[in-house]
């Protein structure tokens, strides 16, 4: 997946103003097995929101794992540099 760095930029903005709040849950590794991995690039905005919505959560160690494994699958989807024209 390639998207530009103002798309990237567009899309974390939504997701900091975003008040839903995730109460405590978080996916596990099985459901990152499951759904995830799959579709990974359908999941982008969702994995970017996992993490975002994460960093004040106190997660137990198996979701430190998923969390882990999500920062790995967001780093692995390419931004281009530039506005992709």
């Amino acid at each position: 997946m390639t998207i530009t760095e103002k798309e990237f930029t567009k899309m974390e903005r939504a997701i900091q103003n975003c008040d839903y709040d995730l109460d405590g849950w978080f996916p596990s590794i099985d459901d990152l097995d499951r759904f995830v991995y799959p579709n990974k690039e359908k999941y982008f905005a969702f994995i970017l929101f996992l993490l975002e919505k994460s960093k004040t959560m106190s997660l137990t160690s198996e979701q430190q794992e998923a969390r882990k494994e999500l920062q790995k699958i967001a780093y692995e989807l390419e931004i281009k540099e530039g506005d992709g024209s």
